[in-house]
């Protein structure tokens, strides 16, 4: 089986945190059963990576989520552009000086 082309994961991987569930053959996130179709294949690799543990480093996310080339400030602006797009009772929160947090409601 071939990776994922987005993040690089095992096909058919899938994170579940609370209502989220992440899948990455086809990349695809879903959101208390409705698939969030806003996001693309580089916004749910992103959230795979957090959901897995609720959290994850600026390093982590980077290696994991870009390109080797991409620069440190290109994550920023991505999670910057993804929050907006989340729906209620989802949240990324920055944790200073470290990373980011996935906050799921119940």
């Amino acid at each position: 089986m071939t990776a994922c082309l987005a993040c690089g994961h095992d096909p058919g991987e899938v994170a579940v945190l609370g209502g989220l569930r992440i899948a990455t053959e086809p990349p695809a996130a879903f959101w208390r059963g409705q698939r969030l179709t806003n996001l693309t294949s580089g916004d749910c690799c992103l959230l795979l990576v957090l959901a897995r543990t609720g959290r994850a480093s600026h390093f982590a996310l980077l290696a994991q989520c870009t390109r080797p080339d991409t620069a440190p400030k290109t994550l920023e602006v991505r999670i910057s552009k993804l929050r907006p797009r989340l729906p209620d009772g989802l949240r990324i929160v920055t944790e200073r000086g470290w990373g980011y947090r996935l906050e799921v409601d119940a």
